[in-house]
């Protein structure tokens, strides 16, 4: 049985794996996998398994010889030239039905808000002070309906409930393989959706070189890696890039590296110097990496 398993790659491994209850087992390495199978409470479970052959290749077949291609077909005679005619359409407006004022309290962004509001306006309205004219003006506006300010520029009033507004908002943008970055299901997300990416560590996987160093991972993608440090400490960035590298890498034979902060400073002379990389990071993430390395 030990034979038959070892005769397997990883990946043909892992799907086996997938129904067992083995737990663990996307990131056991082959020796580690087959160990664990090998136990008596699992190997039931992988008795059907049968020695794996790999495919032989087939040569292609030459290809045929293209038919010699037809002799061009004469072309035709032009048509006269047809004058044109000019429609012209007279648009009829309907008359707009009127629109009653909507009773009750509004909704604005998801959130009610009284409609309680007299014609001759009190500037100490519900409790609330304003410092001027402008401000109580913005405050009725919101309350009938009108779309809300930044929370920077709101009314004392409502800077609260404008700042749960843009929070919320800007964290439904968030795409779901940044919030999912430490995370292994992460992976398959990411090997779908950034194919250029993908494309690019498997090259590097099939090459002949033995290391595959994080640096020239990360740079393939800045754009996701800027984003990635603006939410995340860069070792954590690191480990999710080495978390793909090692799916991607499904028998195992490269070495990774540059895989901790450590790597991309050292000091020379009693000044830092960066890594190369971090040259094309913008100065206040490079600011920020520094500052978390200098914590090491």
């Amino acid at each position: 049985m030990l034979e038959i398993l070892e005769s397997h790659p990883l990946k043909n491994l892992r799907e086996a794996v997938k129904n067992s209850n083995i737990k663990g087992y996307s990131r056991m390495k082959k020796a580690e996998l087959i160990k664990e199978m090998m136990k008596p409470q699992h190997i039931i479970n992988f008795k059907n398994i049968k020695k794996y052959e790999k495919p032989i290749r087939k040569k292609p077949a030459p290809k045929a010889k293209p038919a010699p291609k037809p002799a061009p077909k004469p072309a035709p005679a032009p048509k006269p030239a047809q004058k044109k005619i000019k429609k012209v359409v007279k648009k009829i407006e309907k008359p707009q039905p009127k629109t009653e004022e909507p009773k009750g309290n509004i909704i604005v962004f998801g959130r009610e808000f009284e409609r309680r509001i007299p014609k001759n306006m009190v500037v100490n309205l519900k409790g609330l002070k304003f410092k001027n004219s402008q401000e109580e003006k913005e405050y009725k506006r919101v309350l009938e309906g009108g779309k809300p300010k930044t929370a920077d520029k709101a009314p004392p009033a409502l800077k609260k409930i404008y700042k749960e507004i843009e929070e919320e908002e800007k964290e439904s943008k968030v795409p779901t393989i940044i919030k999912n970055w430490d995370k292994d299901v992460n992976n398959i997300e990411l090997e779908q959706s950034n194919k250029r990416l993908t494309n690019t560590i498997k090259g590097l996987v099939n090459s002949k070189k033995k290391d595959i160093n994080l640096d020239s991972v990360i740079a393939f993608d800045l754009d996701l890696t800027k984003k990635l440090m603006e939410r995340y400490k860069f070792q954590k960035v690191l480990d999710g890039y080495k978390r793909f590298v090692e799916y991607l890498d499904v028998e195992e034979e490269k070495n990774i590296g540059k895989d901790k902060l450590k790597d991309y400073y050292f000091k020379r002379d009693n000044r830092i110097v960066g890594n190369a990389l971090l040259k094309k990071i913008p100065q206040n993430l490079q600011k920020k990496i520094l500052e978390e390395w200098k914590k090491l």
